[in-house]
Formats: structure tokens, C-alpha cells, sequence
């Protein structure tokens, strides 16, 4: 039996599956990202899901795609609290955008981007996946472009400073019911400040029409294709597809920047488990 699972910075979808039976069951939990979070709340909410799980005993190989799993370190992580529950398994942990090539690429070249609560991006030649220079895995701080932190700072900040339109800064303090006190206390002092930044990106589906929301979706999206996709040579001749919410709720807005750049979009779907895990469960057939 085979355990596949995609893990973003916000949700994990864990599904246990086999070849002769297919998908035998499906199991949702938090995000999990090393670089952003400590071992300890990790471990805690991945034995709190399976400890007790039924299924542990005959999982035989599982294949882990995880946000800020880019170093050995961090895979090794993730790696020994899987091991600890689920003893009988072959473990493989790998970086999300490994999963993000084998659902949008194929055996194709082209680029593979994930845009969510984080952002990342890579060129796949059609055998190995390609790493953009410096970006991948630097984090929400510093990079993230073009995903719902990034375009979460935007709008806190303005928020904070006032500047939102009306209608805008009326939503985030009464229809979310936040303050100056209240961001500034889930920014700095609790944990997975980059989620909640991200929230307020989804927020703002409703005003896109806004100029001033408009603007802030172009910077970001610009931002991820600058320091994402043209830094590569040739980057123009090949498709950029995505996946992620923020790619898939602004879809109409990536694509129209992406124009403007003369960068060709290609697929762009929400979610890559179920393609990963037919590729897992048509291999070596």
C-alpha cells in the first residue's frame, strides 16, 4: 500500500492507495513547512493524525511532497517523524515542486510553478528538474513572490497605514474584525505568520474589480515572473503552468500579466494529488 502526500504551507492531502485497489482512503490535516515551523509542532500533528490509524501497519512506501523540504536537512525532518509512525515503509520526502512537474509537466518540457500560500518555481528539460539561481526556498520573508503572503504583506501594510479603499478597509475591521492590535500580535508573536497573511489574499476575490486590488495582483504576479521564470534562458519558448489557489482564484489576472511579459501560460489547477497519485499507481505496470 502506497501513502502519497502534498503538503503546501496551509493543508496536506494524504491519500493511502494501492495499485490492485486504487484510492482506499483520503486524509486532510494542517500544512507542514520545516522552514517556517518547529519540529515539535510537526511531529505533534502528524502522530495526532496517524497514530491511531488503522491503515499505518501496511504501508509499504510513501512518497512526501512538502513545502520547504529543498535541503537534506529538512527533508530528514520530515522523514524521521513519518518513519516513527509508519515503521514498515520505504520513505521517500521530497520538495512540493517535484510533485507540482509530475502533475502539470509530464514528460514535457516547460515550467512548473506552485503559487499558494507560498510561491515557487522550476524548469523541467523533460529528465531533470532545474532550479531557478538563489530563489527556491528562501522563504516568505524574503521571497514568496507572486503568492498569498506575498500579496497578504501588501494589503496588511496598507491596511495598517490606511490606505486600502473604503470599501476594502471596511471588510478587514468589521466583516473580518481586525485591528492594528490583532495583526500585528498573529505577524510577530504566534506561529505560521505566513498563513495568515495569506488569508488576506483570499479575502479580496470579491474586489477584484478594485483598481487599487488590480495593481497589487499585477506587482505581485510581475514580481514571480521576474525573479522566477526570466532569469532562465529561452524561458519565452517554453509553457508556465501552475498550481495552487492563488493561481487558480486570479487566474484571469496571472495570465493577462503574464501576456504583457510575452510569457505563455499553460495548465493551471488547483491541486496536484490526484494526478500524482495515478502516476504512482500506473508505474511500473
Amino acid at each position: 500500500m502506497f501513502l502519497i502526500a502534498d503538503s503546501g504551507s496551509t493543508k496536506t492531502d494524504w491519500v493511502f492507495c494501492s495499485k490492485d485497489k486504487g484510492i482506499i482512503k483520503t486524509v486532510a490535516t494542517v500544512g507542514f513547512n520545516p522552514i517556517v515551523q518547529k519540529i515539535d509542532f510537526i511531529e505533534s500533528h502528524i502522530l495526532n493524525a496517524f497514530l491511531k490509524e488503522d491503515l499505518k501497519s501496511k504501508v509499504t512506501h510513501i512518497y512526501y511532497f512538502g513545502a520547504g523540504c529543498s535541503s537534506d536537512e529538512r527533508k530528514k525532518v520530515i522523514h524521521n517523524i513519518l518513519q516513527s509512525v509508519f515503521v514498515n515503509a520505504q520513505i521517500i520526502v521530497d520538495h512540493d515542486m517535484k510533485a507540482a512537474v509530475i502533475a502539470t509537466c509530464g514528460d514535457e518540457k516547460g515550467f512548473s510553478c506552485i503559487l499558494g500560500t507560498g510561491s515557487n518555481a522550476v524548469y523541467y528539460d523533460g529528465i531533470d528538474i532545474i532550479l531557478p539561481k538563489g530563489s527556491l526556498g528562501i522563504g516568505y520573508i524574503l521571497g514568496d513572490e507572486g503568492s498569498g503572503t506575498h500579496i497578504g504583506k501588501y494589503l496588511v501594510r496598507d491596511f495598517l497605514y490606511q490606505k486600502l479603499p473604503a470599501d476594502l478597509q471596511y471588510h478587514f475591521e468589521t466583516v473580518m474584525g481586525i485591528d492594528r492590535d490583532i495583526v500585528l500580535q498573529n505577524v510577530y508573536q504566534r506561529p505560521n505568520a505566513n498563513s495568515y497573511l495569506a488569508s488576506f489574499a483570499k479575502e479580496i476575490f470579491d474586489f477584484k474589480s478594485l483598481d487599487y486590488v488590480q495593481r497589487i495582483l499585477k506587482q505581485s504576479f510581475e514580481d514571480f515572473f521576474i525573479f522566477n521564470i526570466s532569469i532562465f534562458p529561452d524561458y519565452q519558448k517554453y509553457p508556465v503552468h501552475f498550481i495552487g489557489s492563488i493561481a487558480t482564484h486570479f487566474e484571469d489576472e496571472l495570465r493577462r500579466t503574464a501576456l504583457s511579459l510575452n510569457i505563455q501560460v499553460g495548465k493551471i489547477i488547483q491541486k496536484p494529488i490526484e494526478s500524482i497519485v495515478r502516476y504512482y499507481l500506473q508505474k511500473d505496470k
